[in-house]
């Protein structure tokens, strides 16, 4: 079946809400039918295939589409999490800026999926989860840590925590983000930024020793107690 995207014309014979005077029996309906499998990102024979699939934006039209897009990136990588080359290609062919958003967007998907318990059970959520961060791994190094510290940057909502912390997570990447952190809770003593670090040392023990030898750990106990 092909994809459609665009507006349905639905002829009705008797006025419903919305109708105008102009046309008071047509109703326009935006659709969107979704692509076969064989167009999944998922099933590209190549990562430079899937990141093509991806960049064609027709199939991911609206605020929705954007959403759907963040998914079929997640399932890719899921999909193809124990080929590293294969991971390699799509950040080439979507370029830093592109990889950039959808890691974000796919960040707050699974959040939003894992807060609300909705589109898969808790496990397929956790796995989708895993292969996320496992694809960190193969991000360009100046992606990931551009991501790394917008994630720990003062104030920021921890959408990115739950990745960051999996053991599969790159490690460069979970010092940049306690870092971050670390340092935006020395200036702020915010909830939020003691939690962002919290939960990424609970997840790493050289990180918390490593934080602890630094007298980080100090001064974030000595705060946390005040809670």
């Amino acid at each position: 079946m092909p994809t459609f995207v665009g507006t349905v014309t639905d002829p009705c014979s008797f006025p419903y809400p919305g109708a105008s005077s102009r046309s008071p029996g047509v109703r326009h309906v935006q659709a969107r039918i979704l692509h076969p499998a064989t167009l999944q990102p998922r099933e590209a024979p190549t990562g430079t295939e899937a990141a093509a699939r991806l960049n064609n934006r027709s199939q991911y039209p609206g605020p929705e589409g954007r959403s759907s897009r963040a998914w079929d990136f997640v399932d890719a990588l899921r999909t193809h999490q124990n080929n590293p080359a294969y991971l390699k290609e799509p950040y080439k062919g979507l370029g830093d800026g592109e990889v950039e958003q959808l890691i974000k967007n796919a960040f707050a998907q699974l959040a939003h999926r894992r807060s609300r318990g909705e589109g898969s059970s808790a496990a397929e959520q956790s796995a989708a989860l895993r292969a996320l961060a496992k694809s960190t791994q193969q991000l360009p190094p100046a992606v990931a840590d551009k991501l790394a510290r917008d994630a720990g940057a003062q104030g920021s909502v921890n959408t990115r925590t739950a990745v960051l912390k999996q053991p599969e997570a790159r490690a460069a990447m979970r010092r940049t983000f306690l870092d971050t952190a670390s340092a935006a809770f020395d200036k702020s003593k915010s909830f939020i930024d003691a939690q962002k670090v919290g939960d990424v040392l609970s997840s790493d023990p050289v990180l918390l020793k490593d934080f602890a030898a630094s007298g980080g750990m100090t001064r974030w106990l000595v705060y946390s107690r005040r809670r």
